[in-house]
C-alpha cells in the first residue's frame, strides 16, 4: 500500500506559480472561459477549493444505475410491436411509445402482445394530451383484463403539467399506480444553463401549488438534455439534484428523494454524418450517466435509423454498464473540484432566478 504521507501537500499558489511561469509572462486570467453568459471560470481547481465549494457527493443520487430507453414511433400498432420485441431482447427496459393517433382497445392488445408490461417501464409521449389522455385510460382498461397489479406497473405517461387540472377530474391522480407517474416536464431551451434549470424548477413548484406537494412529487418525471459541453451537462444534471432537494425541504418533504430525470441528447448535437454521431454518442451518454440520469434515450445515428444503428445505439447504454461498471457507482464525479465547483455555482445561480 502506498504511504501518501511521503509526498509534499502542494498548495494551491504553489501551484499556480508554475502556470504562471509556464505563461511566460501572459496573464494567469487569459485562461479563464465563459461557460455561460456571465459565468467565467479558471481552469485551474485545488482541494482548498473545498471551502469555497463544500458540496461533495449528492444525497439523493439514484442508486442502481439507470435505465434502458428507446423511441417508437407508433405506425401501425403490429408493426410497433415487432419493433419493442427486437429492442426488449437487445436489453431496452424504458421504451418510449408515441401516441399521436386513437388507440383501439384491439390496437393495445396488438401493440402488448407477447410483451409483460409489468417487466418494463412504460412510457408514453404525443403531441395532443386528450388522445394521450385517452389511450390511458384504454391502457388501463387492458392492464385490468390481464389482471395485472396496478401497483406495479411502472412508468409514465408523458402529460404537460398544463393539463393537470384535467387529469385530476379524470380520476388519474386517484389510481392505485404509485410507480406510474403522469406528467413529464421537459427542459425549454434557454439561454443557459441556469436558466434551464429555473425554468424546470419553477414547473415543478407550480404543479406543486396546483395539486398539493404530497401527491405531486410522486407524478413528475423530468425530461433533460445533454449537449457537447461535457463538463457543463454533467453539472447540470447534478446542479438539478441540489435544486431538487431544496424545493422538497422546502415544502417539509424528504429530501433525499431522487428526482427521477429522462435523458436525451440535445438537437444540436445531431450532425448529418452517421459515424460523428456514432463517437459524439458515447461522451453525451458518459455525461448523462455520471450526471445522474434515471433513464437514457440515445438516438440512432443514422437517418434514416437501421436495426443496425438502433442496436449500436443500445449497446453504448450496455458498454458503459457492463464494462464500466458505472451503473455500481452512486455519484460518479463527487469530489472532483471543477465539478463540484460548477455544479454549485449552476444551482446558485439557478436559485436566485426562482
Amino acid at each position: 500500500m502506498i504511504d501518501f504521507s511521503e509526498f509534499k501537500n502542494i498548495t494551491k499558489e504553489e501551484w499556480l506559480e508554475k502556470v504562471r511561469a509556464d505563461l511566460k509572462g501572459k496573464a494567469l486570467e487569459s485562461l479563464d472561459f465563459e461557460v455561460e453568459d456571465g459565468l467565467v471560470l479558471t481552469p485551474f481547481f485545488h482541494r482548498e477549493d473545498r471551502e469555497k465549494y463544500p458540496t461533495e457527493g449528492l444525497s439523493n443520487f439514484r442508486e442502481g444505475g439507470w435505465q434502458t430507453g428507446s423511441i417508437f414511433i407508433t405506425n401501425t400498432p403490429k408493426t410497433t410491436n415487432l419493433q419493442l420485441k427486437e429492442d426488449l431482447e437487445g436489453g431496452v427496459n424504458a421504451p418510449l411509445i408515441v401516441i399521436d393517433n386513437d388507440f383501439s382497445t384491439a390496437d393495445i392488445e396488438l401493440l402488448y402482445e407477447g410483451i409483460n408490461p409489468m417487466w418494463i417501464s412504460n412510457y408514453f409521449d404525443g403531441q395532443d394530451s386528450v388522445v394521450l389522455q385517452d389511450f390511458f385510460e384504454k391502457w388501463v382498461a387492458y392492464l385490468q383484463t390481464k389482471d395485472y397489479d396496478l401497483s406495479g406497473v411502472k412508468g409514465n405517461l408523458g402529460l404537460s403539467p398544463n393539463v393537470a387540472t384535467a387529469a385530476k377530474n379524470k380520476g388519474f391522480l386517484e389510481m392505485d399506480m404509485p410507480n406510474f407517474s403522469l406528467f413529464r416536464i421537459r427542459e425549454a431551451e434557454a439561454s443557459n444553463y441556469s436558466s434551464g434549470l429555473a425554468t424546470l424548477l419553477k414547473d415543478a413548484n407550480r404543479l406543486f401549488d396546483d395539486l398539493g406537494a404530497e401527491l405531486a412529487v410522486r407524478q413528475i418525471q423530468f425530461q433533460m438534455t445533454v449537449d457537447k459541453n461535457y463538463f457543463a451537462s454533467i453539472a447540470k444534471l447534478r446542479a438539478f439534484h441540489i435544486l431538487w432537494a431544496n424545493l422538497l425541504q422546502a415544502y417539509g418533504l424528504p429530501s433525499d428523494l431522487s428526482p427521477d430525470i429522462s435523458v436525451h441528447f440535445a438537437p444540436s448535437t445531431v450532425s448529418s454524418d452517421e459515424y460523428q454521431n456514432m463517437i459524439s454518442a458515447a461522451t453525451l451518454a458518459l455525461s448523462a450517466v455520471i450526471g445522474g440520469a434515471a433513464t437514457l434515450f440515445i438516438p440512432p445515428a443514422s437517418t434514416p435509423e437501421t436495426p443496425l444503428t438502433r442496436r449500436m445505439a443500445r449497446n453504448v447504454n450496455h458498454i458503459l454498464a457492463m464494462e464500466s461498471y458505472l451503473d455500481k457507482i452512486v455519484d460518479p464525479a463527487a469530489g472532483s473540484y471543477y465539478i463540484e465547483s460548477l455544479t454549485e455555482t449552476f444551482a446558485k445561480k439557478a436559485w436566485t432566478k426562482l
